[in-house]
């Protein structure tokens, strides 16, 4: 167990880095801290916990690959670690070993960080991303911008309930289980029937043949979702068995998981991804 902290609210895990939020509103970080990912104000590394002074009122965070964000119960949201890109979203590429305000986003809902970017849902089913965009991650081609130090609203999704940033790619779903993905597309993660190095899409497109979805991840090159029934499907890289398909080979289109159809929780990471099973129990591939 990781000692040091109780009363844990929610959990995140980055790169190389984890925090969490506790039910009084702090955030607490440890792991490798060179670009200030901890949000503690220097660079050495945590082997325990350590808290990240002047957030008491923080609902979720999220890790991504070199820095952090936190929601604020006021609908607020902070970052810190390193700037490249304009990960922040405060106008700068500055890192920053401190939390630094998100400009111009307000009651936002949900958050998530990916390698170099990151994806704010709010109240209203708006759906904003900043940071790199080399991948069209943000929904914006590339050749028109490769970053973005502030918030871009993405006009074509509306009533927005989740966002997932992974590697390079961006996921999406709204209140009637439609789901969107965008971004960089080399093994087919955005589950169009579509891969390569040349098939990134910069707009939003519909992942077909997958209704009802109550829940998603995305991974470095892979992303699973599963459907209100408790089916799961996962598609795009499947150099490490990141699908668990029946057969084998990168699948661009969403391919059902063997032996599952009992999902209620889905956590993906870089090259794998675990599940709670209705039961109770825990499967991992």
């Amino acid at each position: 167990p990781v000692k040091g902290i109780a009363g844990i609210r929610q959990i995140s895990a980055g790169g190389y880095h984890s925090c969490a939020t506790l039910t009084n509103g702090q955030v607490w970080c440890w792991g490798r801290n060179v670009d200030g990912q901890l949000g503690i104000g220097d660079s050495d590394v945590q082997t325990a916990p350590a808290q990240v002074e002047g957030i008491s009122d923080a609902i979720q965070v999220t890790a991504g690959l070199e820095h952090s964000c936190v929601l604020h119960a006021n609908g607020n949201v902070s970052c810190w670690g390193k700037g490249d890109n304009g990960r922040l979203g405060n106008g700068s590429r500055e890192g920053s070993r401190r939390p630094v305000t998100v400009a111009g986003l307000s009651n936002v809902r949900q958050i998530d960080a990916g390698n170099a970017h990151t994806c704010a849902v709010t109240a209203a089913g708006e759906l904003y991303c900043w940071g790199a965009n080399a991948r069209s991650q943000l929904a914006v081609a590339s050749e028109t911008t490769r970053e973005s130090v502030q918030p871009v609203k993405i006009a074509t999704l509306t009533g927005i309930n989740r966002v997932a940033a992974g590697g390079n790619s961006t996921c999406a779903t709204n209140t009637q289980g439609s789901m969107w993905c965008w971004g960089y597309n080399q093994y087919g993660q955005i589950g169009n029937g579509q891969r390569g190095s040349s098939a990134d899409v910069s707009q939003p497109a519909q992942v077909p043949g997958l209704t009802q979805v109550a829940g998603f991840d995305v991974g470095n090159n892979h992303v699973c979702a599963f459907q209100q029934s408790g089916a799961t499907h996962c598609w795009g890289n499947d150099g490490n068995g990141n699908l668990a398909a029946e057969s084998r080979g990168t699948q661009p289109n969403p391919t059902p998981v063997a032996n599952l159809a009992d999902t209620q929780q889905i956590a993906v990471g870089g090259d794998h991804t675990c599940v709670l099973r209705r039961s109770g129990a825990i499967a991992c591939w």
